[in-house]
């Protein structure tokens, strides 16, 4: 049953792993031409006296959904952690002391 759910948490990572590879190709895809290219710093940090104009919206926009799909994989990534540890606890439970060296 643990070699079970073994093959479940390497099959869940792999499945993971492979998510995050196809949205960084996606990135790396070039962008639509009505979409305007990638610039780094386009704005200084804005001070708190500063109200964010609607041409900075947009910008701040696209930052908060780059960073919900950042923390998407990041959980991704944890949950088959997660996985993997419970598997490796599982068969560290079944064996005695001296069968794992």
């Amino acid at each position: 049953m643990a070699a079970c759910s073994e093959r479940q948490a390497q099959a869940a990572a792999a499945a993971i792993i492979a998510r995050g590879r196809q949205m960084a190709l996606e990135r790396l895809e070039p962008a639509a031409p009505e979409t305007e290219p990638m610039k780094r710093y386009p704005h200084p940090i804005p001070c708190a006296a500063d109200c964010p104009s609607a041409a900075d919206a947009g910008a701040m926009d696209r930052i908060l959904e780059e960073l919900a799909c950042q923390n998407q994989l990041l959980l991704d990534l944890l949950s088959a952690v997660n996985g993997l540890t419970a598997a490796v606890l599982g068969i560290q439970g079944r064996c005695s002391p001296g069968d794992l060296t």
